[in-house]
Parts: structure tokens; sequence; C-alpha cells
């Protein structure tokens, strides 16, 4: 028959067959491990803030976004209804004057 090797650690049935230190040891190990997890986990708190903080930033993006949107809005709107801003708008878009106007061309002296 087979022997079998002494194993390093005592066989335990128990919990309560640990001694004190031991059962500190696991009790720390536990708690620690949870700490951990709930510091840099998926759900901790280093990952709410990073999220918090991409909210944030996607929020301030929408904002401007909109003030955008409103600003076309209101282009758009008197493009359809005002004759003489839409003839302001193509005059400086062609770069053609009507009579009685001076244009004046302002040049990038470092192109």
């Amino acid at each position: 028959m087979r022997e079998r090797k002494k194993s390093v650690f005592p066989k335990m049935k128990r919990l309560s067959d640990l001694t004190p230190k031991a059962k500190r040891m696991i009790v720390f190990a536990v708690i620690g491990a949870i700490l951990v997890n709930a510091l840099v986990g998926p759900k901790g708190f280093l990952s709410l803030v990073m999220i918090y903080r991409e909210c944030s930033r996607i929020e301030q993006n929408i904002a401007l976004e909109k003030q955008k949107i409103d600003s076309l809005q209101v282009v758009q709107h008197r493009m359809r209804t005002d004759r003489s801003y839409i003839e302001r708008a193509s005059r400086e878009l062609l770069g053609v004057s009507s009579s009685g106007e001076t244009i004046i061309k302002f040049v990038d002296p470092r192109k």
C-alpha cells in the first residue's frame, strides 16, 4: 500500500480548530479583499469617479451642441424670412458690394 505524504498543513475538521492568530489573519484578509474591491473593482469608488467625470464632460459637450443648434436655428429662420439678411450674407460670401459701399479686406501678415 502507498503511504500518504504528510501535509505541511494540519488537517482541519472545523473552523474552530484554527488558532486565534490564524482566525484574525483570515478576517483581515477577507476585509482587505472587500476594501480593495470597493476601491478599485469594476463598481468601485475609483471607477465611479471616472464615470462621473466622463458624464460631466459629455453633459458639457451636449450643452455646447445645443447652443450651436440654437444659433443655427436663428440663422435658418432669418434666411427663410429676412431678405436683407440673405442679401448681406450672400454679399459677404461672394465678396461683392452694393452701390455706395466700400469693401475693406484685412490680410493676415503671416500668410
